[in-house]
């Protein structure tokens, strides 16, 4: 018996063919909520770790609220993250 050897050479070739491309991803409006917070969030770690003298809990609590709870709230409260 005989493989299918057109069909894998085409599948060869549709995947060499995006090698190299970009591609355009829309981004949901709930992971750019997301994403800036985390980013608040990591800034926040830096500065209150280096520039505080805030105890080790403290500064974990602040961080596990701007970059945890306070997007989920909002994403499950409002209409922020709807599409």
């Amino acid at each position: 018996m005989k493989a299918a050897k057109p069909r894998a050479k085409w599948l060869v070739k549709s995947q060499l063919n995006t090698i190299g491309k970009t591609t355009r991803t829309m981004v949901s409006r709930e992971n750019k909520l997301i994403t800036g917070f985390v980013l608040v969030a990591f800034v926040l770690l830096f500065v209150l770790s280096q520039y505080t003298s805030l105890a080790f809990e403290w500064v974990m609590g602040v961080v596990f609220l701007v970059g945890i709870l306070i997007p989920q709230i909002l994403l499950q409260y409002t209409n922020l993250g709807a599409e």
